[in-house]
């Protein structure tokens, strides 16, 4: 979505950012997660590095278009979580047309990560899965996500970007710091 940047981070950074997903969506041993994001992105990168600090399973594909070898995935493989964009969320819940919801009792989470959640699509993938945790990851490329919020806290908090993450700490200062 920008200039291309390369970072340095370290690996303990690393582990502590793939912490930081894994605590926050509360994953499993046993997740089997589908990232169609591309690993050119940090994003999705550190979604995969969470899996394998779990020692769970990931399921690459290249994006949501083919819906019909989506849909037989998820359930050949039992697929138990989805690391999406909000434009992939959207694409996905279009292409299904509603039949999402047949997996309704075998999806524990959904995260969203890249940019903002809208308010349309959350309350659709709510109604579509309504057991699946939703969960909205902020923060950068730099840092990693640093806060994550769990839309089934049983608060609808428009536009919060959640809680701190695992190794994450917010300070709030005024103009004299």
């Amino acid at each position: 979505t920008g200039k291309s940047k390369g970072i340095e981070i370290l690996n303990i950074n690393n582990i502590a950012l793939a912490e930081n997903i894994a605590y926050g969506t509360e994953m499993k041993e046993d997740n089997i997660e589908w990232i169609p994001l591309p690993f050119s992105h940090s994003h999705s990168l550190r979604c995969l590095y969470a899996n394998l600090l779990r020692g769970s399973t990931v399921v690459i594909s290249d994006g949501v278009l083919n819906i019909k070898q989506i849909m037989e995935w998820i359930n050949k493989y039992r697929i138990t979580s989805f690391d999406l964009s909000p434009t992939a969320a959207k694409l996905l819940i279009k292409l299904t047309k509603g039949k999402l919801s047949e997996f309704a009792s075998q999806i524990e989470y959904i995260q969203i990560g890249t940019a903002v959640l809208d308010e349309d699509t959350k309350n659709r993938l709510i109604e579509l899965l309504p057991n699946s945790r939703l969960y909205n990851f902020y923060g950068s490329t730099e840092s990693g996500r640093t806060s994550v919020y769990n839309f089934n806290c049983g608060v609808n908090k428009k536009n919060c970007i959640g809680l701190p993450t695992k190794n994450a700490k917010f300070i709030v200062v005024d103009d004299k710091g």
